[in-house]
């Protein structure tokens, strides 16, 4: 499968309107970046941080993995793949695919080898200045570690626990659980 790159900055109806099939296709202010397949290791650690938040949160709210968020709605727009979102059950339910900044209650990006730079700065500066209230950089190596930010203004700062609070209801992650089976 190929998709065609324009040689100019790609608006949000544009990159709705990309084949699903070709797979996740961020874009990144009006430019489309595909990023890399994530590794084993990765996706082990995604699944536990789903579970884990997923039994955790009220049933208000749920953990999904890799769906679209438009982070910066006006041209030249960004739409990002979060590794995992928590956002209002009843509209994910319903099948929604596509989330915008201010549902999110929180993101999590698994840090990859060939994402790190984008993950703790690019995206960091992105969802800190879309709003989300809590970002969490996990690192899969062993052992699995996170980093914990909570948004300060239009910037995040770190956090003393890896927790968010949805309807009154705090979700903690067990970071000593996450990468062993």
């Amino acid at each position: 499968m190929s998709v065609s790159v324009p040689h100019r900055l790609v608006s949000l109806e544009e990159w709705a309107r990309l084949d699903p099939e070709v797979g996740p296709v961020e874009l990144v202010e009006g430019v489309l970046h595909v990023p890399p397949r994530p590794a084993s290791r990765h996706q082990i650690v995604l699944g536990q941080v789903v579970q884990q938040l997923n039994d955790a949160l009220p049933e208000s709210w749920i953990a999904l993995a890799e769906v679209d968020l438009v982070v910066h709605e006006a041209e030249p727009a960004t739409v990002r793949t979060p590794d995992v979102v928590v956002v209002p059950a009843e509209p994910a339910l319903a099948g929604r695919g596509r989330w915008h900044a201010d549902e999110v209650a929180l993101v999590v990006e698994v840090v990859s080898p060939g994402t790190q730079r984008t993950d703790r700065v690019m995206k960091a500066s992105e969802y800190a200045e879309a709003g989300i209230p809590v970002y969490w950089l996990v690192d899969p190596d062993v052992p699995v570690t996170v980093t914990a930010l909570r948004r300060n203004g239009a910037v995040y700062s770190p956090a003393s626990s890896v927790d968010v609070t949805v309807d009154g209801v705090t979700a903690a992650l067990d970071v000593t659980r996450l990468g062993r089976r």
